[in-house]
């Protein structure tokens, strides 16, 4: 992965949909069409998007540290949330606070990636939260799909890729989930300076 930050985000564009300043989402609709976006949100539903929670304390200690997703073109949420188990519809850590849109041009490939990964991965991956995780069936998912990795010339999908991918370039669903990802961190890392600094 390349060493330079601006390297990264550059690349990270060329993956993913510019989600701050076009006006299409995930689902390729166009600006007049926001309001469908809106509701697939409400609904919980983030067609081809990598998608993130916070996991209680470890998040507020580690803020790029949390639990991880992954939707096809329908927009429902697949996580590996322990042995054997790929939980769809929802995450084992509550609703997801953000997300990042897989290119749609691999949508047809993505949603066989995810349909083929999450059968494997009930079939014969034991969980562990250090080697085999949430993150690695998500980098499994992309690498499956042929998604380009940024910084890389061919997919290189890990758990550290995905980690600063969703931190440095992934959108918040909301302000109140932004607060909810954001402000226990804050909170606890200014308690611990205020303690230092004394």
């Amino acid at each position: 992965m390349s060493g330079r930050n601006g390297d990264f985000l550059s690349d990270a564009q060329s993956v993913g949909v510019k989600l701050e300043t076009s006006g299409e989402h995930c689902t390729g609709r166009s600006n007049k069409d926001s309001a469908g976006t809106r509701s697939e949100l409400r609904r919980e539903r983030y067609p081809n998007s990598i998608v993130w929670t916070p996991i209680p304390v470890l998040t507020w200690i580690f803020p790029f540290v949390g639990h991880m997703g992954i939707c096809g073109s329908d927009g429902i949420i697949h996580d590996f949330c322990g042995p054997f188990c790929i939980s769809e519809g929802d995450m084992a850590f509550g609703n997801p606070t953000r997300f990042f849109c897989v290119n749609q041009q691999r949508q047809p490939d993505l949603d066989a990636a995810v349909t083929t990964s999450t059968a494997q991965f009930r079939a014969t991956q034991s969980y562990n939260f250090f080697t085999n995780n949430c993150h690695s069936f998500v980098a499994h998912v992309l690498s499956h799909a042929s998604v380009p990795t940024p910084g890389f010339r061919r997919p290189h999908w890990n758990m550290v890729v995905l980690a600063c991918l969703v931190f440095l370039c992934g959108r918040f669903v909301s302000l109140p989930r932004a607060l909810w990802t954001v402000l226990p961190s804050l909170m606890l890392w200014s308690l611990v300076l205020a303690f230092l600094l004394r």
